[in-house]
């Protein structure tokens, strides 16, 4: 499967790519950029940006530095947060109770991903 990148509209985009499950079984994978208000952005869930999808996403994004937030909504996407925290550091990371021990070197927010603080 190729990365891709979908423009919505209305300041939403849907990345999809590939995710090899057991070497085997491409099942694939998505993650969302979200522009807010605001004029920055957040990603729902996190995906290895590549090639032309990051191009697109850098330049959308300031090369990266308009992401204000990563929020990880489910677990699969966990192999790629510490990429996602390299690409971009000024971002939040949120995440499940799941997350900081499976990507332990990602400053991860103390606020949960479910709770009400982050909702």
């Amino acid at each position: 499967m190729e990365d891709k990148i979908y423009d919505l509209g209305s300041g939403f985009w849907s990345i999809r790519g590939s995710f090899i499950k057991n070497g085997i079984l491409d099942i694939g994978v998505q993650c969302a950029l979200v522009k807010l208000s605001s004029g920055r952005f957040i990603f729902l869930d996190s995906y290895t940006l590549t090639d032309d999808v990051r191009e697109q996403v850098m330049a959308l994004t300031n090369d990266g530095q308009d992401v204000e937030a990563v929020l990880n909504v489910h677990p699969f996407h966990t192999v790629h947060c510490e990429q996602m925290a390299k690409d971009f550091p000024q971002a939040t990371f949120y995440g499940s109770r799941r997350h900081p021990k499976q990507a332990p070197n990602v400053q991860w927010s103390n606020d949960l991903v479910e709770s009400d603080a982050v909702a």
